[in-house]
């Protein structure tokens, strides 16, 4: 399933009949991404949020680190098998 934005996101998972376990965003450290990543912690969906190096303080800033918020943060550019890796820690936790 494929999502455009953060809004369309938060309209799939409260799609009942789907089962999500976890979501790919690019982390722009908008109130929309705040919003989406609220909603899956509430739904027990795992998160994985990409960002540029560039945009690393904006997520550190904003508390969405994996110690503090359970969100896996994946740094861009990534190689496929880091990405293999991070999808099998959040499917783990």
């Amino acid at each position: 399933m494929a999502a455009g934005n953060a809004m369309e996101a938060i309209q799939i998972l409260g799609i009942a009949d789907l089962m999500i376990d976890l979501v790919l965003t690019e982390f722009f450290a908008t109130t929309r991404d705040n919003e989406l990543i609220a909603e899956c912690k509430q739904r027990g969906v795992s998160v994985i949020a990409m960002h540029s190096a560039d945009a690393r303080g904006s997520t550190h800033d904003r508390g969405f680190t994996e110690p503090r918020s359970g969100v896996q943060i994946l740094e861009k550019p990534f190689s496929r098998e880091k990405l293999m890796s991070t999808v099998d820690g959040a499917w783990r936790r």
